[in-house]
């Protein structure tokens, strides 16, 4: 089994102490729950693999996204390639630890201190590490630092599967979902899987407030991608995050990005200055 991968199912609060932060693991989508799935439709297909729409036993609909490659792509030229499955599952797997760690809390009536205006590696890691069940023992937190107030959440990840090459090839017949970049030849695809979100109309408030959850907890993004976004405004495509804990991470572009522009009739979404680094 691959490294970032767990195979305890995603069931009850993920553990984080910060070995599990410094080894992110996405734990398995329960088994009785794939046994419940009910598929309904294609939602999308991009560069990473087909996103399939599914309804569980109790009801609640879910998003399924089946990646093309099952294997990290070969490097071109000597360059590395980024796996998207792993980085959506090492990424969730923190996500997955943050929730756990705002859960216990405001059970226990216990602020978590972040640095308000990070610009650094280190203040992105600091803040990361401040969801660490090591943190919460700290008898006072760093001078300036502020209690987490987040207006936003990260859309829920449900964990990994796999399914047979077969299954995905008779899947993908019965829902009249093409997918060309689907490699061929596999015994069996990995999979990821995410609560549905609904297509709305996106609002530039809510992205604000998840692009502001991800750069106060270390993360950097992708240039702004309308597709893969939905509802009002929830980032649905966790490929588009870098954690300070990946070499792919780029102090570069870290920083709040606060407003959208108008360029050549595209919205893009810019970097505020004075959060670059120096």
């Amino acid at each position: 089994m691959h490294s970032f991968l767990s195979d305890e199912p995603m069931k009850g609060d993920a553990p984080y102490q910060w070995v599990n932060f410094m080894r992110p693991k996405l734990r398995r989508f329960p088994s009785e729950s794939l046994a419940s799935l009910k598929w309904k439709s294609k939602v999308g297909y991009g560069i990473d693999g087909v996103v399939l729409k599914a309804k569980l036993g109790d009801g609640s609909l879910v998003a399924v996204k089946i990646f093309n490659s099952p294997e990290r792509p070969e490097p071109i030229n000597g360059c590395p390639r980024y796996w998207a499955f792993k980085r959506e599952c090492q990424n969730s797997a923190l996500l997955d630890m943050i929730k756990t760690s705002l859960k216990q809390a405001a059970l226990n009536d216990r602020h978590i201190y972040l640095h308000p205006c990070p610009r650094t590696y280190k203040e992105a890691l600091r803040n990361l590490k401040a969801f660490s069940a090591e943190a919460a023992l700290e008898p006072t937190p760093p001078p300036n630092f502020k209690p987490a107030d987040f207006d936003a959440r990260p859309n829920d990840c449900l964990g990994w599967t796999e399914f047979s090459a077969q299954e995905v090839r008779t899947l993908l017949q019965r829902l009249k979902a093409d997918a060309p970049d689907m490699e061929p030849d596999r015994s069996s695809y990995f999979a990821i899987v995410y609560s549905f979100v609904p297509e709305g109309t996106l609002d530039d408030a809510v992205i604000q407030a998840q692009y502001d959850f991800f750069y106060l907890v270390g993360f950097t993004f992708a240039q702004f991608k309308e597709d893969n976004w939905r509802g009002s405004g929830i980032l649905v495509d966790f490929s588009d995050l870098t954690s300070p804990l990946t070499t792919w991470w780029d102090r570069l572009v870290y920083g709040k990005w606060i407003k959208r522009v108008m360029r050549t009739g595209l919205a893009r979404w810019t970097v505020e200055t004075p959060n670059r680094p120096p």
